[in-house]
């Protein structure tokens, strides 16, 4: 989340209307977490897992993919406790950061879309490799929340953000629901949740 968009965004709304709830903490949120450092668990990273809460089947775990300028997967046990996930760069992240740090390779836009493979010139080389880098990345940390909680069949994957698409990801025997909306259900959710 964007501290300082977050505060242009407070401070227009609060003109507007006079009230506005900002969610800042974990300790606000319907959910309990498992983590060593709660507090440093980014809020968005949590709403989406709020959504998910109230999409899983009953005793089943979770993931959540949120695609955007970073990719997190964050991992709900059966009984609803996020406990972590991982983190990596996402399509946009990636791109930028080899045009930067290397001598000759050209900036290029990276989505989620289909990319040919293997790519017959650098501009599609780097757009597949980024392609792979994110799915890949993906699928092992699916593979490693199957080791904890059992097989895909049984687990309800999430995928949301910005850089998703309904049919980014596949793999034997997960569902990968594409929402969206997944955050925003998560706020929605949260500040229905509030004390009256």
């Amino acid at each position: 989340m964007n501290p300082k968009r977050i505060d242009e965004f407070l401070h227009w709304q609060r003109r507007r209307s006079g009230s506005c709830v900002h969610f800042t903490s974990y300790s606000q949120l319907p959910l309990t977490l498992n983590v060593d450092t709660p507090e440093t668990v980014g809020v968005d990273r949590l709403f989406g897992c709020v959504a998910a809460n109230a999409r899983r089947r009953p005793g089943c775990a979770a993931v959540t993919i949120d695609v955007g300028t970073a990719v997190t997967v964050n991992v709900l046990d059966p009984q609803g406790v996020f406990r972590g996930g991982c983190i990596f760069p996402g399509f946009g992240t990636m791109t930028q950061a080899l045009f930067l740090n290397t001598a000759k390779l050209p900036q290029v836009v990276a989505t989620a879309d289909p990319t040919p493979f293997p790519g017959t010139n650098t501009a599609d080389a780097i757009r597949a490799g980024i392609r792979c880098a994110v799915v890949g990345g993906v699928l092992k940390a699916c593979d490693e929340v199957a080791k904890l909680f059992g097989p895909p069949e049984g687990i309800d994957a999430f995928v949301t953000g910005g850089g998703s698409t309904p049919d980014l990801f596949h793999a034997p025997g997960w569902t990968f629901q594409h929402a969206p909306t997944l955050n925003l259900e998560g706020i929605r959710l949260t500040a229905l949740s509030r004390p009256a």
